[in-house]
């Protein structure tokens, strides 16, 4: 098994060191960074590392990064309110490409803008190459490979057994706070869902008048949130599922 991590708490500990990751790249994000960093700031300094996997426009380069550290200290783990999300799918199933896409946008607005402690640890079944490519780029996770070491320990300990599905991990203890991570994520950001809205919100106020940020290159508004408010991530900081009680109820009787 390779190289851990000392001091990751609980089921974390199973984790090797660094991963295969998948920098994130989205139409709304990486293409207005991506124009204002051209038009603005193009001839005074070089593009960051961040920036050029973050830009999404004709001629940019998307690629993963080999073996990225998943966590480079354990120190701020502990201090609450970050979590690790395992991310079980099926390569050759059709919902679990659908749930991909969609883990992937609400993650980088839900979790990722919040606390770079939070992680999405994707565990396929199959190979995630396809035609050149990976079925993950710029979804923005961390890939756990079919045949890595460390993979059958891991869905022993996490006692996965459906696809999709999501196990959450609290980073503090290393406890799972609930298997049905995958069903309240897809509840809040399904197509025309609070997300959803959110971001139509956010864009829209920006076409009426885009502000950047001067430390972030981000576009921003004054009548605008620049981060999504999840009550599913709330939830989940209280110890719950994410989920209300009446689905409980119903997924017990059938």
């Amino acid at each position: 098994m390779e190289h851990q991590l000392v001091g990751l708490p609980g089921i974390l500990a199973a984790l090797p060191k660094s991963l295969p990751f998948h920098p994130y790249c989205d139409d709304y994000k990486g293409h207005q960074r991506h124009q204002y960093m051209n038009k603005n700031h193009g001839r005074r300094r070089g593009r960051t590392k961040t920036e050029r996997f973050e830009g999404q426009e004709t001629g940019i380069s998307i690629q993963a990064l080999q073996d990225a550290p998943i966590y480079q200290s354990t120190k701020y783990l502990r201090d609450g309110g970050s979590f690790t999300l395992f991310f079980f799918v099926d390569c050759t199933n059709r919902q679990s490409l659908l749930a991909i896409s969609l883990v992937s946008k609400w993650f980088q607005y839900s979790l990722n803008e919040h606390n770079s402690c939070n992680k999405v640890i994707c565990i396929p079944n199959h190979p995630t190459q396809s035609h050149g490519g990976s079925i993950l780029t710029n979804t923005g996770f961390y890939e756990l490979p079919f045949h890595h070491s460390s993979r059958l320990h891991l869905l022993h300990l996490l006692n996965a057994r459906r696809v999709p599905s999501i196990i959450v991990v609290q980073n503090k203890n290393g406890r799972v706070i609930t298997s049905w991570g995958w069903e309240a994520i897809e509840k809040e950001g399904y197509d025309g869902g609070r997300l959803d809205q959110w971001i139509d919100k956010n864009s829209l106020d920006a076409k009426k008048g885009l502000i950047f940020s001067e430390d972030r290159d981000l576009p921003l508004n004054g009548n605008s949130s620049d981060t999504f408010n999840s009550h599913v991530v709330e939830d989940w900081k209280k110890g719950r599922s994410g989920l209300p009680c009446w689905w409980h109820l119903l997924h017990f009787v059938f």
